[in-house]
């Protein structure tokens, strides 16, 4: 694993997971608020929020795919130096940060892909500075918890795309 990879999974272990969750704030991205975890945690499952997730993706695997392709080759083994990390910090720091609250499996699925895909654009930084997945760690580090996506239609993601936050 690059050591620019390690650190940034090592940072986030420093993160005051959810610690500011419900309270109101503002980000360098556009921003709808979330009133409660229940409602958080619909969020990350609704289609257009896994749908946004998905497209958010792919603007770093198709540009690396065309521009860098052997680099893009390695993608498969990168991630798969990317998923036990990300498996530790979800069971080590990120679920017990909030003990009095059972996060479903699929809110904990929409939070690891988080950290793998802000972890492989960390990784690729030098091919394609993407920051998609990266600013929603931005949301994760002041103690929110970035839950879903609301976006009009396709021809509107990314650029009118706005974070649903907790």
């Amino acid at each position: 694993m690059q050591d620019s990879v390690s650190d940034f999974l090592d940072e986030l272990r420093s993160f005051q997971w959810f610690s500011e969750v419900g309270t109101p704030s503002t980000f360098p991205i556009s921003t709808k608020p979330s009133s409660s975890w229940q409602e958080s945690f619909t969020w990350c499952e609704h289609p257009v929020s896994r749908w946004c997730k998905v497209e958010g993706s792919q603007i770093l695997y198709r540009s690396l795919a065309k521009n860098h392709y052997e680099r893009f080759r390695s993608w498969n083994d990168i991630a798969r130096t990317i998923h036990p990390k990300a498996d530790s910090l979800m069971a080590d720091v990120v679920v017990p940060s909030v003990p009095t609250v059972e996060i479903p499996e699929r809110a904990r699925a929409w939070i690891r892909s988080q950290i793998i895909f802000a972890a492989l654009e960390v990784s690729y930084s030098d091919c394609y500075d993407v920051r998609f997945f990266r600013e929603q760690m931005g949301i994760y580090r002041a103690g929110h918890f970035p839950c879903g996506w609301q976006v009009s239609g396709p021809d509107a993601f990314p650029t009118e795309s706005v974070v649903v936050v907790f």
